[in-house]
């Protein structure tokens, strides 16, 4: 029996390699992401710390307008960057659906090829059953013969047999 051989394995090989390579990008896009939004949380911490210790200033009773100040301005720049790293985070969840996009696109490409394979596998099954179904076949039929010959070879012994049981096989 031969092996079964797909010409493209090489081909789907390089498939399944690419589609591992846009699964890690995938999942450092998705890291990216994960580490924005604990950023995000950790501003958002800060800011409400700041503003409790605002209010801290608010209700002294010596406030100190260089104090205050020097909070509200921390406090905007804390606005400001929560902004910025929102719309990173926007620009990185565009960033995380390309690169599922590019994921799928890759796995179908793998799935077709195995799709593919398992065709071309199960015509080769097919052609190999043919194949020893025909060889049983011969050796069948060669046995048939060789028994069908055996057998007219001994009804003739049995038949030279009998004639001879019964003298009617006689020689001049």
């Amino acid at each position: 029996m031969r092996k079964f051989d797909f010409k493209l394995q090489r081909v789907r090989d390089i498939r399944a390699a690419q589609e591992r390579i846009k699964q890690n990008e995938l999942a450092l896009e998705r890291k990216k992401e994960l580490e924005l939004l604990l950023k995000i949380d950790r501003l958002r911490n800060d800011q409400s710390e700041e503003y409790r210790r605002g209010q801290v200033f608010l209700t002294q009773s010596l406030a100190d307008i260089r104090m205050f100040v020097s909070h509200q301005r921390y406090m905007e720049a804390l606005e400001r960057t929560i902004a910025r790293t929102c719309a990173n985070l926007d620009s990185q969840r565009q960033a995380v659906e390309a690169a599922r996009l590019n994921l799928i696109e890759a796995t179908r490409k793998r799935k077709l090829l195995d799709k593919l394979r398992e065709k071309r596998l199960g015509a080769f099954k097919k052609e190999e059953e043919v194949a020893v179904q025909k060889i049983i076949d011969e050796i069948g039929g060669t046995k048939s013969a060789r028994l069908s010959a055996a057998g007219l070879e001994s009804g003739m012994d049995v038949g030279h047999s009998a004639a001879k049981i019964h003298g009617s096989d006689r020689r001049p």
